[in-house]
């Protein structure tokens, strides 16, 4: 039919036949459905994932299959095989979308098989329906056996900097195909890129189209299926991108277009960093989360950061015995400043460390000011050998010899920060500070399940006025997520951006809350606070996993230290 249609002279022949071959699609369409329903609830039943996945109906239409194998095996990250039974015999179809061998998989299983044929990635066979059984255990025995330990991997032909991607570049590429089994099309990735711009596409939504940047060049890449992704790829504060580079015409224009294969997080933060730029967006939380909480904290000022550099870097990380390390710095009788991530870590830190010996003070917020400007003053003059506060508390002018990171610090504000201070810096933080850390964070970027339950419990409060302590205490023994105060600011505003409700809180921290009727609802993506929150924990969690896991020699580099 479809040589037909191409052929066809006749406009009214070509319609017919445009028609058939619609409605023989839709049918097909619906004939995949069916297989995949059947199963993916069988999936729904593992209680684990088997090394290969075996599948096998009576029904099924042995033209579908190959398709809904391929689908499926690149959904669940494992190989497939799908088997349709026709009445004493079954027709197979398999794909895998990696390392693994489908073709050696069945050269192993070729005595329960009448006939088989494909490749590594792709292959067909025929059995009698009778050896089903004896086929399924041999292949998962073959398979356990030869899974690779690391796991599904995406080969990356050759990383690239978007500065050497042109259409020239392309067209070579193109001379190397035709594509297939044993001539792959080239697959390329670029690090550490910006996501300028990210929007839905697509009849059902479902593709992502992107303006990604690297350096001064920027392009637009296209996710096919990635609809989903939207928002963990929109806030990645450094994307990796597994691409095809194609050049796209249309209405006459040229351009060069990355086709996304796969994305991750990037692990590395761009060297040039200015002061404005790290936290700037973040002031949008100031109305919210003022004036009970350390807003300050979450926002990068100016004046905060310092511009120098330390002249030595000593990388102490993941010690066994992080606060015998310490005690052996500080006792040297060389002024320190010790940098801890929390506000409520000063206090106990410099206790154990000889507060009430006047051998260490700390700085917090709610010191009052006379008492602050007089620590600062006796550390800076000698009196006092260690200071602890976290980065943002310690004032612009203060400079000391040694600046030790005790505890893994939430923002690259506090890097800086502590890095301007001396000239020594000692990182004695470890990897196991990101778990503690990530509560910490969860409590300013409230999940959909944490704002939920507010909303329930302001609704069976029937409008009784609640403390933000109260509702927050009442929401936490709902949730296993940390909950704060400042988490049930956040979650209202969201609420009343999304317009469910009103509310306005007094002096006392009493809040009075208007339930209103919900006219369209709207999913926690269209609210800018929500947004926000957590794009500020995403450039968190990139911040502490490039301090935690960079080799010494790139911290050194992103320091300025020669």
């Amino acid at each position: 039919l479809g040589v037909e249609l191409l052929l066809a002279d006749d406009p009214s022949d070509a319609g017919r036949i445009a028609d058939e071959l619609l409605s023989l699609n839709a049918v097909r369409k619906d004939l995949e459905d069916r297989v995949s329903s059947e199963v993916m609830a069988a999936v729904s039943e593992w209680s684990s994932v088997p090394p290969v996945a075996v599948f096998a109906g009576e029904g099924w239409h042995p033209g579908v299959t190959s398709v809904v194998a391929s689908r499926l095996a690149d959904k669940l990250n494992i190989p497939v095989v799908l088997m349709a039974v026709e009445g004493e015999a079954a027709r197979g179809s398999a794909r895998s979308p990696y390392r693994f061998n489908m073709f050696h998989a069945l050269e192993q299983c070729q005595s329960y098989l009448t006939e088989f044929g494909g490749h590594r990635n792709a292959a067909g066979f025929v059995l009698p329906a009778a050896a089903i059984g004896e086929f399924v255990r041999a292949i998962q025995e073959h398979a356990a056996a030869m899974a690779p330990a690391e796991g599904p991997i995406l080969e990356i032909d050759a990383q690239i900097v978007f500065d050497d991607l042109t259409e020239e570049l392309v067209q070579e590429i193109e001379r190397l195909s035709p594509w297939g089994n044993g001539n792959p099309q080239p697959v390329f990735c670029a690090r550490n890129l910006r996501v300028e711009r990210a929007r839905l596409v697509g009849k059902d939504q479902q593709h992502l189209k992107l303006t990604v940047a690297q350096g001064a060049r920027r392009f637009e890449a296209i996710a096919f299926g990635f609809g989903k992704e939207m928002g963990d790829i929109a806030s990645c504060p450094a994307l990796d991108l597994a691409f095809r580079p194609e050049i796209n015409e249309w209405n006459g224009h040229r351009s060069l277009e990355l086709r996304v294969i796969d994305w991750r997080e990037g692990d590395a933060f761009p060297r040039r960093v200015t002061a404005g730029s790290l936290y700037r967006k973040a002031l949008a939380l100031r109305d919210v989360i003022l004036p009970n909480i350390d807003s300050d904290y979450w926002l990068a000022k100016d004046e905060g950061i310092r511009a120098g550099s330390p002249s030595r870097i000593f990388d102490l990380r993941d010690m066994p015995d992080r606060m015998a390390h310490l005690r052996k710095l500080v006792h040297e009788k060389t002024p320190a400043f010790i940098a801890v991530s929390t506000r409520d870590t000063a206090p106990r830190l410099a206790l154990g460390l000889g507060l009430n010996d006047g051998k260490a003070a700390f700085l917090h917020p709610h010191l009052p000011d006379p008492d602050r400007e007089q620590i600062v003053k006796r550390w800076l003059a000698g009196e006092i050998p260690v200071l602890v506060a976290q980065p943002l508390d310690l004032p612009e002018e203060a400079r000391t010899e040694r600046v030790i990171v005790y505890d893994l610090l939430l923002t690259w504000s506090d890097w800086l920060t502590a890095a301007g201070a001396g000239k020594e810096l000692y990182l004695l933080h470890a990897a196991v500070d990101q778990e503690r850390n990530r509560l910490t964070l969860k409590t300013i970027a409230p999940n959909r399940r944490v704002i939920g339950c507010v909303y329930t419990v302001l609704r069976k409060g029937q409008g009784r006025r609640l403390t933000v302590e109260r509702l927050a205490g009442s929401v936490q023994r709902l949730v296993e997520a940390p909950v704060a105060p400042w988490t049930v600011r956040i979650g209202l505003t969201v609420l009343a951006e999304l317009g469910v409700l009103s509310w306005i809180e007094d002096d006392g921290g009493r809040l009075e809350v208007d339930l209103g009727a919900v006219a369209v609802r709207r999913g926690l993506g269209c609210s800018p606070t929500f947004r926000l929150a957590h794009r500020v924990k995403r450039d968190s969690l990139a911040c502490q996993k490039y301090f935690a896991l960079q080799p010494a020699d790139d911290l050194r580099t992103f320091f300025g230290v020669i």
